[in-house]
C-alpha cells in the first residue's frame, strides 16, 4: 500500500532463483473542482431570491445548505430566509469543495411624517407639510375630492384627511396622515334702520354678526363707520359687512326712509256779529297725493 505517486519497480524472484521486474506508475487525481457562488438582496420587492453557482462540470454533485437546515441540490434555488448559504461541490474523484454566499435582508421601511393646516377664507390654499427618510424615497399623496399627488409637499384646497405613502428603493413602503380643517363659514348678519321726521331728524341703525365679526357700515355721501349702532341723518341705502378672523365676509342692507312732509289743510270761518258774537274756524286736512 502507498499513498505517493511515481513509478514504482516490482521484483519477483522464484524458489529457484529466477526474477522477473515489472514497472508501474502510480498517479494522482486530486483535483477539487473549482466553483464560484452568488446571491441577492432580500426585499420588500423580491421576498424570494435565487442563489447561483458557475463554473461547475456536468459530473459535479452539489449540496446547498442553509439556515433552519436549508438543503438543495439545485445549482440555482430559490430562497426566502437572509443569512450563510454554503455550497458543497463533489467531483466524481471524490475531492471536494466548498464556496458560501451571504444573503442580506433590506426590509427596512422609510421614515415619513406629514402635517396639515387650516383652510380659511382669506387663505383658501394650503401648501402640506411632510419629510421622508432616506432622500431618495418617492411619495404619492390621497385625499378628498380624488386628490392625488406625487409632490413632497404638494398645495391643497380641500378639507378632509390625507394619506402619503412613502416607498424606498427596496419597495417597502410607510403611510402618514394629515388633517386639513376649514374655517370658511360666512358670518349671519342682521342690520336694521328707522325713519328720518321732523321729531327725529337722526336715527340709529343696528347692526350684530354671528360669529363676531368686524363691521364696517357704508352709505350715503361716503358714510362709513365701523360702530355697530351708529347714528345717521342722511336717508338712503346702508350696506352692513361683517367680516370674521377667518376673512370670511357676509352684508345686509337697510334702507332709512325720510317722512318730514308738514300737515296741509285748509281753514274756513263765519263772520261775528252783534248776534254770532263768535264763530267757530274749522280746519280741513288736504288729501295729499
Amino acid at each position: 500500500m502507498t499513498g505517493t505517486t511515481g513509478n514504482y519497480t516490482v521484483i519477483a524472484t522464484a524458489q529457484n532463483g529466477c526474477t522477473t521486474i515489472a514497472e508501474t506508475q502510480i498517479a494522482a487525481d486530486t483535483t477539487a473542482p473549482l466553483i464560484t457562488v452568488g446571491g441577492d438582496t432580500i426585499t420588500c420587492i423580491n421576498n424570494v431570491v435565487s442563489l447561483s453557482v458557475n463554473s461547475i462540470p456536468s459530473d459535479v454533485q452539489l449540496l446547498w445548505t442553509g439556515p433552519q437546515n436549508f438543503t438543495s441540490s439545485s445549482p440555482s434555488p430559490q430562497v426566502t430566509l437572509a443569512g450563510v448559504y454554503m455550497l458543497q461541490s463533489t467531483a466524481t474523484n471524490g475531492c471536494t469543495a466548498t464556496a458560501d454566499v451571504l444573503v442580506p435582508v433590506d426590509t427596512m421601511a422609510p421614515l415619513v411624517t406629514a402635517g396639515g393646516g387650516l383652510i380659511t377664507c382669506a387663505q383658501n390654499t394650503l401648501t402640506m407639510s411632510a419629510s421622508v427618510f432616506p432622500s431618495n424615497t418617492t411619495v404619492l399623496w390621497n385625499g378628498p375630492q380624488n386628490f392625488s399627488s406625487t409632490v413632497l409637499t404638494p398645495v391643497v384646497n380641500a378639507e378632509g384627511v390625507y394619506q402619503i405613502m412613502a416607498t424606498g428603493e427596496n419597495g417597502c413602503t410607510s403611510l402618514a396622515t394629515a388633517v386639513v380643517e376649514a374655517d370658511i363659514d360666512s358670518p349671519v348678519v342682521n342690520a336694521t334702520g328707522d325713519t328720518i321726521t321732523c321729531t327725529h331728524p337722526a336715527v340709529s341703525l343696528s347692526g350684530n354678526a354671528t360669529p363676531a365679526s368686524v363691521l364696517l357700515w357704508s352709505g350715503p355721501q361716503n358714510f362709513s363707520s365701523g360702530l355697530s349702532d351708529p347714528v345717521v341723518d342722511v336717508p338712503g341705502t346702508y350696506i352692513l359687512t361683517a367680516t370674521t378672523s377667518a376673512g370670511c365676509i357676509a352684508s345686509d342692507t337697510v334702507y332709512v326712509l325720510t317722512d318730514t312732509m308738514p300737515p296741509v289743510f285748509g281753514l274756513s270761518a263765519g263772520m261775528i256779529t252783534c248776534g254770532q258774537p263768535t264763530v267757530e274756524i274749522v280746519a280741513t286736512p288736504v288729501p295729499q297725493g
